[in-house]
């Protein structure tokens, strides 16, 4: 589950499509260290 909530985030972020490309198959290929390693991370810092 954590696995598609991470998913829908990075898919409903607004940032460019090159980045959803680079953590779209991090968090597809690890789920739960990718998903993890998004919510950390990789979220723009407004949407927080």
């Amino acid at each position: 589950m954590f696995f598609v909530i991470a998913l829908v985030s990075i898919l409903r972020t607004e940032i460019g499509c090159g980045v959803k490309i680079r953590w779209l198959p991090a968090v597809f290929c690890l789920p739960f260290p990718g998903g993890l390693r998004w919510f950390a991370m990789g979220r723009p810092a407004d949407r927080r």
